[in-house]
């Protein structure tokens, strides 16, 4: 035998939420070695239990819980929960909280693996702050920053062995505002990530084989560009109330280079790096409003 319950609930004061909880009896066919491949208890207790929530903190601030545990990864496939199993093949479970203010945006992310049977990196927790691009002074430079914490393990599944690091990332940049003459807006950039590792990866035959406290680098540079070009024409209507008298016509080619160097520790190195791919690259746009 077996059952279950779903509630919806929302709350002025409280936000709003899902809780799922199924129980089941019957025994995973799945599996042909039911005590061999599955958690104490699982072949013949089989259940679900998920808890989703959303908060508006403060105005600025919001804060969502995602809790999914299972007995085994067949369950939701097996309880005719296939449009769910589809689109949501691995389940993660985690609390975030994210405040995006005009100054500054911070964020926090918690991440727990609670299903022995799956592989996911955990992070306990990931702490970030970022800055956006303000005026240096009454300068034409501008600058952006972001910083950022993670203690982050990989936990494999049906396994003891996992792969950890602590990291410390750091990553500033800043941008002129050029104008080469008037309707060319021209913004150079030039920035450096800088990235503290506990550890690289190390080598699996001779425990503690391998660096630590490693810092690892790397610059990037290049610009924006755009040229805005425009015509009013002397359209007058009034259908469905606009009540238009001109219409301007707004054209604005973009085109944009970035140069992204190689680290000063090569990622191949390096469990959860934050380094980019090296490379040149190039890109153009083109932007029509009326």
């Amino acid at each position: 035998g077996g059952g279950g319950v779903d509630d919806r609930f929302w709350s002025d004061h409280f936000g709003t939420g899902l809780i799922k909880l199924y129980y089941n009896e019957e025994p995973n066919l799945r599996v042909v070695n039911p005590k061999a491949a599955e958690p104490k208890g699982a072949a013949l207790q089989r259940y679900r239990a998920l808890f989703r929530h959303s908060l508006q903190v403060m105005p600025d601030t919001t804060l969502v819980t995602d809790l999914q545990e299972y007995s085994d990864v067949d369950f939701r496939r097996d309880f005719l929960f296939r449009e769910e199993y589809v689109t949501d093949t691995q389940p993660e479970s985690y609390i975030s909280m994210v405040t995006n203010a005009p100054e500054y945006s911070l964020s926090a992310l918690v991440k727990k693996r609670l299903n022995r049977f799956q592989t996911m990196t955990e992070s306990l927790p990931d702490l970030s702050v970022s800055i956006p691009s303000r005026q240096i002074g009454k300068s034409l430079l501008f600058a952006d920053a972001s910083t950022g914490l993670a203690s982050l393990i990989t936990r494999n599944a049906h396994s003891e062995e996992d792969t950890d690091v602590v990291r410390v990332d750091s990553f500033e940049q800043v941008r002129y505002a050029m104008n080469l003459f008037r309707p060319v807006l021209v913004t150079p950039r030039a920035g450096m990530r800088q990235t503290y590792y506990t550890k690289d990866k190390q080598d699996p035959l001779f425990e503690g084989k391998g660096k630590r406290d490693i810092v690892s680098g790397q610059f990037n540079t290049g610009f924006d560009s755009s040229l805005k070009l425009f015509r009013i024409f002397p359209a007058t209507t009034d259908v469905w109330n606009l009540d238009i008298n001109q219409l301007r016509h707004v054209v604005t080619p973009t085109a944009s280079y970035g140069y992204l160097h190689q680290p000063t520790v090569p990622n191949e190195l390096l469990n959860f790096s934050t380094a980019g791919t090296t490379g040149n690259q190039i890109s153009f746009g083109l932007e029509n409003k009326l």
